[in-house]
């Protein structure tokens, strides 16, 4: 039969991608991949099963939670995985990242705060580990906490 009318699918379809006929791992689990002939209603296979365990590592991603805050209050707090090209967290001791992030925030107990607002990258990094992939944090401006007295006197202005 002709290559072209031959079709491949895979449920669940989050475990593995078909293109052209390779398949290619996504998230951990187990799924059947059929086989079916165009034009032929028999033709279809009774299908296999696959495995898609974890991978090497491919990226360390930084967790916000909640992503924007607001300075000079709670902060958000920050979590680290180390995840394969499927996006699957491996299991990794939390004692081997690194957070990076501005100057212009405070990291204390795993929680980031700041009394500047912007928005910020935060990475976990890895010694000799993969390329770290930074999340955001944005610092919304908080209320006032000073609000002056100003005295406007109507005068004269001079040339000038």
């Amino acid at each position: 039969a002709d290559d072209a009318k031959w079709a491949i699918a895979v449920e669940p379809t989050e475990v593995a991608k078909v293109s052209d006929k390779t398949l290619t791992g996504g998230k951990v689990g187990k799924a059947t991949v059929k086989c079916s002939l165009a034009d032929v209603p028999d033709a279809a296979s009774p299908g296999a099963q696959i495995e898609v365990v974890i991978g090497k590592p491919a990226k360390t991603i930084a967790k916000l939670a909640p992503t924007s805050i607001t300075a000079g209050e709670v902060g958000a707090s920050v979590t680290c995985a180390l995840v394969d090209g499927g996006g699957n967290e491996i299991a990794t001791d939390p004692g081997k990242f690194t957070i990076e992030t501005s100057a212009d925030l405070n990291l204390s107990g795993g929680t980031l705060s700041g009394t500047k607002a912007g928005k910020y990258d935060v990475k976990c990094v890895m010694a000799d580990g993969p390329t770290a992939e930074a999340a955001q944090l944005e610092v919304k401006p908080g209320a006032p906490t000073d609000v002056g007295t100003i005295t406007v006197t109507r005068g004269r202005r001079s040339p000038g």
